[in-house]
């Protein structure tokens, strides 16, 4: 009698298991080794259709200005996508990706990383960290318009040389493979 008792509970564990690892595959995807296009990162599509933002940009007052900071980022293999139902770009899709920085005039001279992680709404939350190289990080933060360019997301905060910055990041979309990351600091 036991054993029966046993074998029972070892096939609903079973089906149990089986239904949630089923249900998990049905909600997500993650999607690891291939270079990705910008659309999988910040959500930008091409520049075909997509608007330039009309909005009036709240400029930073020039003597509140500490620093002004160029970077290119080349999208690389380090994403992953979280893929909730409805299947395909939807509402609470994630993004998480890690890509490399460069030196603007030198394309070869990496300078730093950036992390980030997207949440997909009616329009798209973004933060992440910029590491630049022997200097420290910046955090950044905000959502940003679908199908609008540049996006901008505001700077949070940093560490080591960039300890208590603000400003503003805004991304440019130059081709395919990279965007142009503008990071205008105030302190």
């Amino acid at each position: 009698m036991n054993r029966l008792f046993s074998a029972r509970k070892a096939v609903a564990f079973a089906g149990v298991s089986g239904a949630i690892v089923l249900a998990l595959l049905a909600t997500t995807v993650v999607v690891m080794g291939a270079k990705s296009p910008a659309a999988t990162r910040w959500n930008h599509s091409s520049t075909e259709g997509v608007r330039t933002a009309a909005r009036a940009e709240a400029a930073i007052p020039q003597n509140l200005i500490w620093q002004e900071i160029q970077v290119v980022e080349k999208y690389g293999n380090k994403v992953g996508v979280v893929d909730n139902q409805p299947g395909g770009d939807s509402v609470g899709d994630y993004v998480v990706f890690r890509d490399k920085l460069f030196d603007p005039n030198n394309l070869s001279k990496q300078v730093g990383t950036i992390d980030v992680q997207c949440l997909r709404g009616f329009s798209d939350m973004c933060r992440g960290v910029v590491r630049l190289n022997n200097k420290g990080q910046i955090t950044f933060d905000g959502m940003t318009e679908l199908d609008v360019d540049p996006d901008r997301y505001n700077i949070v905060g940093g560490g080591g040389s960039f300890a208590d910055v603000g400003g503003v990041m805004r991304i440019d979309f130059v081709a395919d493979d990279r965007a142009l990351l503008t990071l205008t600091l105030t302190h």
